[in-house]
């Protein structure tokens, strides 16, 4: 099982070099609702053909994170224990206020988020990258936020 996450990254002052100063101690925090976005990717999406979808840098320039499932379930008791983990962490996710969307068709998913009292997300199997980012920015925005660093004023 490969479950690949991606995630905006934010660099201190520190990380990319310049000198610690008082400013950096006051740096604030805002909330930032993109981070409350998770795409659900399948494989066909992720591991792609030369020239196919990039689902995973759609993604990322719409703002969302990545979590790609893992192989089919196959109904093997393995699959199905897979499965119903993979439920149970977006079950978590959803009570910290995140939101999803399928990419791809994933067999037994639905079944899995019932299992845990979650809907099935929104879903698109895109023909394009123009698609999928149309459908992704199109998504209603999380109620929850998140934090993120924000640089402090003229750094």
């Amino acid at each position: 099982m490969l479950l690949l996450w991606v995630h905006p990254i934010c660099l201190t002052a520190a990380a990319i070099g310049k000198p610690h100063s008082k400013d950096h101690e006051r740096s604030t925090v805002t909330p930032d609702e993109r981070s409350l976005r998770i795409a659900l990717v399948t494989e066909q999406f992720v591991s792609r053909p030369p020239g196919g979808l990039d689902a995973v840098a759609v993604a990322q320039q719409a703002g969302w994170e990545v979590l790609q499932l893992p192989a089919a379930e196959d109904g093997s008791d393995l699959g199905r224990r897979t499965l119903a983990a993979l439920a149970e962490q977006l079950a978590e996710f959803s009570r910290d206020g995140y939101e999803f969307a399928l990419i791809g068709e994933y067999s037994g998913l639905r079944e899995a988020l019932a299992a845990v009292d979650l809907d099935m997300p929104d879903q698109i199997v895109p023909s394009s990258a123009a698609e999928l980012l149309d459908f992704l920015v199109a998504r209603p925005a999380p109620t929850s936020s998140s934090w993120s660093w924000t640089p402090p004023p003229g750094s």
